[in-house]
């Protein structure tokens, strides 16, 4: 008999038990991803010729992160490139399911007694690589990870095992005997509160091993919760991800649902096929997971296909641009990505804004040249564009470097910030300065000299030339381009001197034309020499990062 002081004390330690169970998997999951994430992502993408390839890759790489959801993530950032059809991510997915159960399988084995040893060979793997970008810190990490999750899979056996006597627990599982529909919906949503399929799995597995679960229909029952509920954080983290991310996430759902809905008819039948395991194995819970998912996939890889045409159906394109305001590349889930993918779409958004400057001093361009003032309003929209983007940038790296991250990983996402800042102010200095010197030279009317006007136009076009290579700099972050972007900081200079002294020359000989665009010409040497410079920027973020 279990008492209240008892119970009170075993629901402290389930709830302790499966924090540390979360928190376990979660840092396994983080080391692997960030010592091999870019191994991880050649193993999706290798996998990507058809749908039986894929399906393995998918299964492959979700048990080495240990989640399908993680897989999703993977398969967003292959959307973004175009590399990845909705029908063979469909079939990544189908795959990563089994693969999440498959580990859980694994850590079902009679291993728990040794969480000691992963515990301290991990702390001191960890501390002995800690300052250093290193995969030996991260494999540490994986290490204390995995030993956290068999030490919170021992103490929840303990509990379990004790809860096994409490009569309140047997009258409330009594009590769901026969509400299977009850019993999917909470488990489908306490699954998605968790962000884990594996964790819930796993005290499920472990109640049933201490014999408190022993009704199979509502074993049978959990286990298509926990299915349902497995594929809902997936299709939240990439609703704001391209729609092909969305068309796959949701598709797998669907998938899910599915098999549930077919499973949920035969409920009795699979619960008498599961009464035939042995009893009071956590590993016959597994089995029954495994069991649903490997049905899935026989099921549903064949009609991946039709699905996909489907969900293009039911799942549009937004009708407008979806990058005319704000991001493409990220979102507020940026810090459920791995680091090397956070970067990446971080860069990415950054490499808009240089392409924005790039548009804004090309209208610019126009307007002086050509007089057209009505692209004055394209300059100031396009300014309003930086700024939600720079926000957007700002936002999301400043709650990345919250993460625990590698030293490398922190300083990039510092770099980028401040280069994003850059790029805005050099926005704010089209805007506000060199387009207001544009209009007001077309306001009065005055014409450059053939030769200042051939100058003008050579920088306008020479900044622009530094912003192509900049957004070839911050993606590469390679040590030779930015070494040709920083010479062009100085180059820059020397051509605006050049073009000084020639303009000086015919102010000396009283050239007309020059004297009623002097301090025209003069402005737009000034404001296009601090935007270079604020273009080249990043540069010395990348050569910093080479230094040993």
């Amino acid at each position: 008999m279990v008492t209240t002081s008892d119970a009170s004390h075993l629901i402290v330690l389930i709830f302790g038990a499966a924090a540390l169970l979360l928190w376990g998997t979660r840092m396994a999951r983080t080391g692997i991803t960030r010592a091999y994430g870019q191994e991880i992502r050649g193993l999706i993408s290798s996998g990507l010729s058809n749908r039986f390839v894929a399906a393995g890759s998918g299964l492959a790489s979700a048990a080495v992160l240990q989640s399908s959801m993680a897989v999703a993530l993977f398969l967003a950032s292959f959307t973004r490139l175009g590399a990845v059809s909705v029908a063979t991510g469909l079939a990544v997915m189908l795959g990563a399911d089994i693969g999440s159960a498959v580990v859980a399988s694994l850590l079902t084995l009679n291993i728990k007694q040794l969480w000691p040893v992963l515990i301290a060979v991990g702390f001191v793997v960890h501390t002995a690589y800690d300052g250093r970008n290193a995969k030996g810190k991260q494999l540490g990490r994986v290490m204390l990870g995995l030993g956290l999750v068999l030490l919170a899979l021992s103490a929840l056996g303990v509990a379990a095992q004790n809860l096994s006597s409490s009569e309140v627990l047997q009258l409330v599982l009594v009590s769901l005997a026969g509400q299977n529909v009850l019993v999917i919906v909470i488990v489908a949503l306490l699954t998605w509160l968790a962000h884990s399929s594996i964790a819930i799995l796993l005290l499920v597995a472990s109640m049933a091993a201490a014999g408190v679960l022993t009704t199979p229909e509502l074993i049978v029952a959990i286990v298509l919760g926990i299915n349902i509920g497995g594929g809902i954080p997936a299709i939240l983290l990439t609703w704001s991800e391209t729609v092909e991310a969305r068309r796959i996430a949701v598709g797998n759902g669907l998938f899910r649902l599915l098999g549930a809905a077919l499973a949920f008819a035969f409920i009795p039948d699979i619960a008498k096929l599961y009464a035939m395991m042995p009893e009071k194995s956590a590993l016959a819970v597994i089995a029954l997971h495994l069991a649903f998912n490997f049905c899935l996939v026989l099921l549903c890889l064949p009609i991946v296909g039709p699905i996909a045409r489907l969900l293009a159906t039911l799942i549009k394109p937004p009708e407008n641009a979806p990058d005319d305001f704000g991001p493409k590349f990220i979102n507020g889930n940026i810090v459920q990505y791995p680091p090397s993918l956070a970067i990446s779409a971080l860069l990415r958004e950054t490499i808009r804004m240089i392409d924005l400057v790039e548009d804004m001093l090309g209208k610019s361009q126009v307007i002086l040249m050509k007089g057209d003032r009505a692209q004055a309003g394209e300059v100031h929209h396009l300014d309003d564009r930086l700024d939600t983007l720079y926000e957007a940038i700002k936002s999301s790296a400043t709650d990345l470097t919250r993460e625990e991250l590698e030293i490398g990983e922190s300083r990039r996402a510092v770099d980028i910030i401040s280069y994003a800042a850059n790029l805005e102010n050099a926005g704010d200095l089209i805007e506000k300065n060199l387009l207001d010197t544009v209009e007001n030279k077309v306001k009065s009317s005055a014409q450059f000299s053939s030769e200042g006007e051939a100058e003008i136009i050579r920088l306008f076009g020479y900044v622009k030339e530094t912003a192509h290579v900049a957004a070839g700099t911050a993606m590469s972050w390679e040590l030779g381009n930015a070494q040709v972007l920083i010479g062009r900081k100085s180059e820059f200079k020397s051509l605006a001197k050049e073009s000084l002294e020639k303009h000086l020359q015919r102010l000396r000989k009283r050239e007309q034309k020059s004297l009623e665009t002097s301090s025209f010409h003069l402005d737009l040497l000034g404001d296009l020499q601090r935007v270079n410079s604020l273009l080249c920027g990043i540069g010395y973020s990348v050569r910093q990062s080479h230094l040993p």
